[in-house]
């Protein structure tokens, strides 16, 4: 028996000093504990703190004997102490589905699916399966900011100079990507903002608010997204904005912890006192009521009153504004909910604000100038093709649109059309038709600081990413541009 628990001992400090390679020495004892069948129980101290990894073996008679080796004593501790002195860690940030959180670098994802990451406080290489993860957080070099937003029909967006349009593809430069080739069946819009009238754009992917401002302290920025968990409580985003001409306001709104939406899009405010100003216009988006309302020296008059017909728990939501006409026109995706006179007049507005009183997650709020309403309901107002908006607020529908040297050319009714890039704003493709990339197992959705694509993931480098798809080809993207990339996107 003695000879066993000799050997139990030996046992015993080999498998603690492999679970815990190049410790430093600790000064508390701890007690392993030795049980045999009979009975009989063997204490001795090692030079340990205080814990319990729990090792087992059978003896020649069938008993189990237990070894208690140490574990941290709280969530923030580590085995050696270092994790005390309330410093961040820093570096890549890789999520597994399971929610754990690891920090270090990442060198790489092979293809076929590991992640290879190390930091200081690791032996060797930390793998982790590739279907085991949600999210890889980068820390980008480079920023990718450029001109022109091509918006596909799966909600992607590519941020770069457009350089040529042809019937089979939109071909857009991209710091991060280098020239991008994008099948022309699934881009839905393309907005040059040389020419662009957008007077207030979201910013929500590079994590932060503005150019909105917070009140209340349900807001922040997740994933490209401003999400507000709070209940109840009237939280507000608003930004100062002068309002003579007609505008249009836009969110893009889904409810979150299992609600609905709730929120209320305001414009024409004269100052931002209270929940709506003391003079605005209200279009309130509550389950599956539509509700517009008006505030007058403080005092609130409902003047319309509208049952969606649907529960409303995603919907892109839009409500234009023509202070002159002191008209209002609102939409429900593609739905028009139609056009109403305000009663009573308002003065200048000089603030917009968007209100929610349940979760939600907002991934693009904006004010562009003019009645803008969704592409697809104007286009079927004027015409069965593609509909280009110039600067000069001019609008022409084409049957066919083509760029190169600068110059865009126009198939129309009344015959073709050349005119500069610089002249146009903004261009809405036909709808009908338009397809939907495939979603295929692996795909991921790749951002940099104002882009996101998603791809058929291969494998990241130590310099790019690398993936590809039937609408964009091979991609290599530049490592020192990216901030994210999400797996198991289809959930």
């Amino acid at each position: 028996m003695r000879r066993w628990l000799a050997a139990i001992r030996i046992l015993a400090v080999l498998a603690i000093a492999t679970l815990l390679p190049n410790r430093p020495a600790m000064s508390q004892q701890a007690q392993v504990r030795v049980h045999c069948k009979d009975g009989v129980e063997e204490v001795f101290d090692l030079d340990l703190a205080q814990a319990q990894l729990e090792v087992e073996q059978e003896d020649d008679e069938g008993g189990r004997r237990k070894i208690f080796v140490p574990k941290p004593r709280g969530a923030g501790d580590t085995l050696d102490d270092s994790a005390k002195g309330g410093k961040e860690a820093e570096g890549d940030v890789v999520t597994t589905v399971r929610g754990d959180k690891i920090v270090g670098k990442v060198l790489s994802i092979e293809t076929g699916g590991r992640l290879r990451l190390t930091a200081p406080h690791f032996e060797g290489e930390v793998v982790v399966l590739a279907s085991a993860l949600d999210t890889v957080e980068l820390r980008p070099k480079e920023r990718t900011k450029g001109d022109d937003v091509v918006e596909l029909s799966n909600d992607d967006r590519i941020v770069g100079e457009v350089a040529a349009i042809t019937p089979e593809a939109v071909i857009i430069e991209n710091k991060a990507t280098g020239p991008m080739k994008i099948a022309r069946g699934i881009v839905r819009s393309i907005n040059f903002a040389r020419g662009a009238l957008t007077a207030i754009e979201s910013n929500f992917e590079s994590g932060k608010l503005d150019p909105w401002t917070a009140r209340g302290g349900g807001w922040s920025v997740v994933n490209g997204a401003a999400q507000c968990n709070t209940q109840g409580n009237c939280e507000t985003l608003f930004a100062k904005f002068e309002q003579t001409e007609p505008v249009t306001m836009e969110a893009k709104v889904a409810s979150t912890m299992g609600r609905y939406i709730h929120v209320e899009m305001i414009l024409g405010a004269n100052n931002t006192e209270g929940q709506y100003g003391t003079n605005s216009l209200i279009a309130q988006f509550y389950a599956s009521q539509f509700n517009l309302m008006v505030m007058q020296n403080g005092n609130m008059n409902s003047f319309m009153n509208r049952h969606i017909g649907r529960m409303m728990t995603q919907a892109t939501l839009r409500v234009s504004y023509d202070p002159k006409g002191n008209k209002t026109r609102a939409w429900l995706d593609d739905t028009d909910l139609g056009e109403y006179a305000i009663p009573g007049a308002l003065p200048a507005g000089k603030f917009v604000m968007f209100n929610v009183r349940y979760p939600c997650r907002v991934t693009r709020l904006r004010v562009v100038q003019g009645i803008v309403g969704p592409s697809k309901t104007e286009t079927e107002e004027t015409t069965d093709g593609h509909v280009v908006r110039f600067v000069n607020r001019d609008r022409v529908a084409a049957s066919q649109i083509g760029l190169a040297d600068g110059k865009v050319t126009l198939k129309t009714a009344f015959g073709d059309i050349s005119t500069d890039a610089q002249k146009v704003q903004n261009i809405a493709f036909l709808t009908k038709g338009v397809e939907k990339p495939r979603r295929q197992k692996g795909d991921v959705m790749v951002e940099t600081a104002d882009s996101r694509f998603t791809l058929q993931f291969d494998r990241l480098t130590e310099d790019h990413l690398i993936g590809k798809s039937a609408y964009l080809t091979e991609v290599k993207v530049l490592r020192s541009c990216l901030k994210r990339i999400r797996f198991n996107i289809y959930k």
